[in-house]
């Protein structure tokens, strides 16, 4: 979605940039770990794509270590797949891994997974979808982190598109962050790709 760049959002991106340290182990640690992620998503995505039940536990283990989900939200649709079946929930994940599809998956996604369990937020459940985005296109998609993403956009003096929008919240956060790395490597700022930007909000914003 567009982005409305007034120059208070400008400023507040300036100030933003100017505040992410140059050398920052933590977040080149997190950095590593999510390229690592989607180098080997191809194997899970394909798991998928044979109708292999186990990509679930592989996705969901890959994306807990590397705290790039809800583990609340992944346990809830492990125990779902497991009372009315994998296939039938997985089928809630059939449009994310469809080529060409992107984000607009998310809509259909968060209601269709919310449904199996009333305890699932809508966050939680685009925190999922995001991370198989991010598997599947790492250099277009970024995990998702609710608290941080919309923490970042009200920094900027922008409120979150509504939750039961998926999609356009989503696209809004990437397009914040894509002006952010922009903006940072005008600067010679230390940002190199979106996953950095995302990890460098995720850890300024909490």
């Amino acid at each position: 979605m567009r982005i409305t760049t007034t120059p208070e959002f400008i400023d507040a991106i300036g100030r933003i940039v100017e505040t992410v340290p140059a050398e920052a182990p933590t977040r080149d640690q997190r950095r590593v770990a999510a390229l690592s992620y989607a180098d080997d998503f191809a194997a899970i995505a394909e798991a998928f794509s044979r109708g292999d039940d186990t990509w679930f536990d592989d996705f969901r283990a890959a994306a807990e270590t590397r705290a790039l989900a809800d583990p609340d939200a992944l346990r809830m649709i492990g125990d779902a797949r497991d009372r009315v079946g994998a296939q039938q929930v997985d089928s809630a994940f059939a449009q994310l891994f469809a080529a060409g599809t992107g984000s607009s998956a998310l809509d259909s996604m968060v209601p269709a997974l919310r449904a199996y369990d009333s305890d699932l937020t809508a966050e939680a459940v685009m925190g999922i979808g995001a991370a198989v985005l991010f598997g599947l296109a790492p250099w277009e998609y970024v995990p998702y982190h609710d608290a941080s993403a919309s923490s970042f956009l009200r920094r900027l003096g922008t409120e979150p598109w509504p939750i039961d929008e998926p999609s356009d919240r989503y696209e809004q956060v990437i397009g914040a962050l894509a002006i952010l790395l922009r903006v940072s490597r005008q600067a010679d700022g230390p940002l190199r790709d979106l996953v950095d930007a995302q990890i460098a909000v995720d850890q300024l914003m909490r």
